[in-house]
């Protein structure tokens, strides 16, 4: 309540919130088991969509696999093994994918830029999930 109140004001300090949540999840090893699924929690259900809908997508993105770390390590560890595998197994799917596009764009005799990333473990996830 305090929070949103203090924001209501200022944007600057849910900002400051939200950079001081960042650095806490960075550095949640140094806390207790308990206290680290509290925040993770937290983070979770009000901080990384905050961060979301303020357009700082990068920032939601890292709190939310940060939390994720802590809040289900067996799903993210899965996820990853089987993400580094297949990246193995065919390269860089994203930026091949861009190329071919690109190259189709460049064939039409559109100029356009082609951007691509690779989705993020708790994304992948909370999709399989629904």
């Amino acid at each position: 309540r305090k929070l949103f109140m203090a924001m209501s004001r200022d944007l600057r300090v849910i900002l400051v919130k939200l950079a001081d949540r960042l650095h806490n999840m960075r550095t949640i090893r140094s806390m207790s088991p308990e206290k680290q699924a509290q925040k993770a929690r937290e983070t979770m259900e009000i901080f990384a969509p905050l961060a979301g809908r303020m357009g700082m997508q990068w920032m939601r993105e890292e709190l939310e696999d940060l939390s994720f770390k802590v809040l289900n390590p067996e799903a993210r560890n899965s996820i990853m093994r089987r993400f580094l595998t297949l990246q193995r197994e065919t390269g860089d799917v994203v930026h091949q994918i861009s190329g071919d596009i690109t190259h189709e764009l460049e064939k039409a005799r559109i100029d356009a830029d082609v951007f691509g990333r690779a989705k993020k473990p708790y994304s992948i996830w909370r999709k399989m999930q629904e």
